[in-house]
């Protein structure tokens, strides 16, 4: 290897820090840790060996299996693809956890599309992904694959596509399960974020059936798929959708991305071997066309610049296309070698964090790759100041800044300066959970839990705290974990079976698209990512039936229920009229109008019909409760009243006197119409109806009769 200056090695040692940078964000962006993930896939996979898998119906508010909807035909192809390659599936649930690599998957293919810079966001992979799980319908594929002596059986590709999709699902549920508790999707600022992220997550994985994880259930390869990923999700060559889309230069995700960084290398020196090559065949095509009898040219003269030229550049072009060779090489390495570091990080039988491994295969790829990779091929003919020269016309500045950057920021530096941890400490947090829980999930930001509420609440065990490590959670009782097998199981099936699931749960839309998971994620990290279209929760109603309600979600389930801007002044200063909306199964529609308060809940003023009348009344516990006949009725059906604040103003009013100009009438009942007021009573205020001039309310099982009160008045 030829010796370089000090600020060639400066670079190549750059470099080594670069080709560990994967561990850098090891624990960073998970949702359920990769163990979780498998747990979880596991469940669905053994529902589907038989090529068929049951979907539960579930009570959605208390987080309770209560049937069956009904049994399902897995995809025919899927079903042969994860039956013969199980090991290949749970490679693709470890998904962007480890590939192309720990830190692309994270920084390009988790984020939305503002941190990525991939349009469309997570989405846009999973698409990307789905379209080439079956490679070898390319005939063109199948043949060179074949010159390659490589396997041209599609069917582990389409299991580890189905695992990447998978992944995304449990990410879908798993992160808004965990950003409930940590304030967010995870960050090193505010610390404790980052802290509560990898602390959390392990202890959930700490709480897995032990005895569920035995056999080959740690069992995860990519043999035969290697060079496929390669091809689909390392090699970032100009003109391919990688280049153009998923891992574009100078995108925020790709930064430190070492298939981005290696592939921009690799597209600049394969310019200059084109051009020089491009020059050869230009003289080589004068010197055979100049004639003898042509005076205007000498094939001695143009053969004389032609050996110029290759003495002045000859050997810089036989060294870049080594480097080129090498960079390919490397790359090619890169999917074997990052499923390693993942297996070693967080996929092994010991369930430890073997750093010492994962060091040891960076240290080797190091030695092997990436040292020629940077710049230093093996190559013997080049003095160290051509090959400098090289060098520096081929790398980028931005590549040796990000380079510089990485070696800068070291993994103790950079945990010590964002979370206040080393490597040590870190390990501590992801080992023993249990001995910080208590300290670190009471403070910061998300909701405030400890060890034994979040034990009793929301794994549904025993333990009160860890004193019984064997005590594991049941995923069917565990709403965030449900969820996930739910949903693993449904991308097992065919468009046409999920039609027919979404008929049977009488979704109002049965539109699937190619799979139950694409279309509408945009970003892994994010909260309840299934409001923005997936099929299953187009229809709220139908939603509720498959799917339990957990902690990050506040009950509402699709587009239409996102919360929608307050109603202000429209054209001309007038405010939108005011309505009313029919409640569906007691749920409040966005909106609702805040009418008063009791000790510990607030009122909304709705409405009911009832014995040929239409009563004004206050909403409690899913309930309208109106008074009537001298009792406190609690209706079912009713209609809650969504208007802006600003369209309302409380007026007093007293029985004997006329109600102000604008009274909101709400109601009506034979021979009269029943204006909304409301009456102060037992330390509240209570919505009602106007009734003979006084304000008749619901409370305590009686209809009260209040003198002294407010009406409901209009804003003009």
């Amino acid at each position: 290897m030829t010796v370089l200056g000090k600020g060639r090695f400066a670079l190549l040692g750059a470099a080594l820090t670069l080709a560990a940078a994967p561990m850098l964000t090891s624990g960073s962006a998970l949702a359920w840790k990769p163990t979780t993930h498998v747990y979880f896939a596991e469940r669905a996979l053994d529902d589907a060996r038989d090529g068929k898998v049951t979907i539960n119906s579930v009570d959605y508010d208390t987080g309770t299996v209560t049937g069956k909807i009904g049994t399902y035909s897995v995809d025919s192809k899927i079903l042969a693809a994860i039956k013969a390659f199980p090991s290949h599936y749970r490679a693709g649930v470890l998904g962007p956890d480890a590939y192309p690599d720990i830190l692309s998957g994270q920084q390009s293919i988790h984020p939305d599309q503002k941190g990525s810079g991939v349009k469309g966001g997570s989405d846009t992979w999973l698409q990307y992904m789905w379209d080439r799980r079956d490679p070898f319908r390319d005939a063109g594929l199948k043949r060179a694959f074949k010159l390659m002596k490589l396997p041209t059986d599609s069917r582990r590709m389409t299991a580890f596509v189905t695992g990447f999709l998978t992944h995304a699902a449990g990410d879908m549920y798993g992160h808004t399960f965990i950003n409930n508790f940590t304030g967010g999707p995870f960050a090193f600022s505010p610390p404790s974020n980052a802290l509560k992220h990898v602390l959390l997550e392990g202890y959930v994985d700490k709480r897995l059936p032990k005895q569920e994880m035995r056999g080959d259930f740690f069992g995860a390869s990519i043999s035969g798929i290697d060079f496929l990923i390669y091809k689909y999700m390392v090699d970032a060559r100009p003109g391919t959708v990688l280049d153009k889309t998923l891992l574009r230069q100078g995108a925020e995700g790709t930064k430190y991305s070492v298939p981005r960084i290696f592939s921009t290398l690799r597209a600049n020196i394969d310019r200059e071997i084109k051009k020089y090559d491009a020059k050869i065949a230009d003289y080589n095509k004068k010197i055979k066309a100049c004639k003898l009898t042509d005076f205007s040219c000498s094939k001695v003269a143009l053969g004389t610049k032609k050996a110029a030229y290759v003495t002045a550049n000859g050997i810089q072009h036989a060294y870049r296309k080594r480097w080129r060779e090498d960079i390919d090489i490397g790359l090619r390495k890169w999917p074997s070698v990052s499923h390693q570091v993942a297996v070693a990080l967080f996929f092994n039988k010991d369930r430890k964090a073997d750093i010492a491994k994962a060091e040891a295969v960076m240290n080797a790829y190091a030695r092997d790759h990436i040292l020629s990779m940077a710049g230093a091929p093996d190559f013997v003919g080049a003095t160290a100041k051509v090959i400098g020269k090289v060098i520096d016309a081929m790398t980028p500045k931005a590549l040796k800044a990000a380079i510089q950057k990485l070696k800068d920021k070291a993994f103790d530096t950079m945990l010590e300066a964002a979370i206040g941890m080393n490597k040590q400490q870190l390990k501590n947090y992801m080992t023993s959970p249990q001995n910080y829980f208590n300290s670190v999930m009471g403070s910061g930001g998300g909701e405030k839990v400890n060890l034994a509420t979040f034990n009793s609440k929301y794994l549904k065990i025993a333990d009160k705290g860890y004193s019984n490590p064997n005590d594991a959670f049941d995923y069917r009782k565990f709403a965030a974990a449900h969820n996930t097998v739910q949903i693993s199981k449904m991308i097992f099936l065919s468009p046409s079976e999920l039609g027919r699931l979404l008929r049977d749960i009488g979704s109002k839309s049965t539109r699937t698209g190619q799979n139950v998971m694409l279309g509408f994620m945009e970003t892994l990290d994010g909260n309840v990512q299934w409001r923005n279209g997936m099929p299953a929760a187009r229809d709220c109603v139908a939603y509720r039936k498959i799917f339990m309600k957990q902690a990050g979600d506040d009950g509402r389930c699709a587009a239409a229920e996102k919360p929608k801007p307050k109603p202000g002044p429209v054209a001309g200063g007038k405010l939108p009229a005011p309505k009313w909306i029919t409640a569906k199964s007691g749920r409040l529609p966005r909106g609702a109008y805040l009418g008063g308060q009791e000790p510990g809940r607030k009122l909304y003023v709705c409405r009911a019909g009832y014995k040929k009348g239409v009563h004004p009344g206050k909403v409690v516990a899913g309930k309208c409760n109106i008074g009537w006949g001298g009792k406190e009725r609690a209706l079912k059906s009713f209609q809650v009243l969504v208007a802006n604040p600003k369209s309302f103003r409380w007026v007093n009013a007293k029985t004997g006197t006329r109600l102000p100009k604008g009274t909101f009438i709400g109601g009506k009942e034979p021979g009269r119409s029943l204006p909304v007021c409301r009456a102060s009573h037992k330390g509240g205020w209570h919505p009602g109806k106007t009734v003979a001039g006084k304000c008749n309310i619901g409370w305590g099982g009686k209809e009260i009769a209040r003198t002294r009160y407010q009406v409901l008045v209009r804003v003009q």
